[in-house]
């Protein structure tokens, strides 16, 4: 599964057909091939889907059966295909957070914007480091300052001059905002794995 942050203009128009009272400003597009639903409430949390059709032109939104919303019944935890003329706007809600909207469209969907991120394939080693640690961790914990720099230097070794000269290479690229957090294009950015990238020898 491929996933990438959008911002909420681009959008606007499916929100506006599926959640149009939806006033959050997490929104993710993924491209998969299909859909789990779980359509119901259990313990706080709760997919609510919304199908989208596009029949020559024509957009139409269908709400999910009813029996899906019962998790007693089979319907409630089908696996949906997703077609190419479709799409899954889901609403989700996790332990009563609002966790966002996210947009399910199959890889040669017809919904799939045409902004999709690029890979950044000029990353230095340095750069996925500092990219990693501040998707994954808090910089102050439990009194401690600097906890992505300690992360870092545990798992991969890298120096603070490097680390410190990443973070300003990553800020002058948009990836990191000038307070050091990660900007939405910089969450659009795979730096490699979900661990920390190895050194290649």
């Amino acid at each position: 599964m491929n996933s990438f942050h959008v911002k909420r203009q681009d959008v606007e128009t499916i929100i506006r057909m599926t959640f149009p009272s939806y006033n959050g400003k997490s929104f993710c597009i993924r491209v998969q091939d299909s859909y789990t639903l779980e359509n119901y409430w259990s313990g706080g949390s709760r997919e609510q889907p919304k199908f989208l059709l596009n029949n020559n032109g024509q957009v139409k939104v269908y709400d999910a059966p009813g029996k899906t919303g019962n998790p007693f019944l089979p319907d409630a935890h089908k696996s949906v295909t997703i077609p190419k003329n479709g799409m899954i706007a889901v609403h989700s809600i996790f332990c009563g957070k609002d966790i966002g909207i996210f947009f399910y469209v199959s890889t040669d969907s017809e919904f799939l914007p045409k902004m999709l991120p690029v890979t950044d394939n000029t990353l230095t080693f340095e750069e996925k480091v500092v990219l990693h640690s501040t998707r994954s961790y808090k910089n102050s914990y439990a009194g401690m300052n600097d906890c992505r720099f300690r992360e870092a230097k545990q798992a991969t070794g890298i120096s603070l001059e490097s680390w410190n000269a990443a973070v300003d290479s990553c800020k002058a690229k948009g990836y990191l905002n000038k307070a050091g957090a990660i900007t939405m294009e910089g969450k659009n950015i795979d730096p490699g794995s979900s661990f920390f990238p190895k050194r290649e020898a």
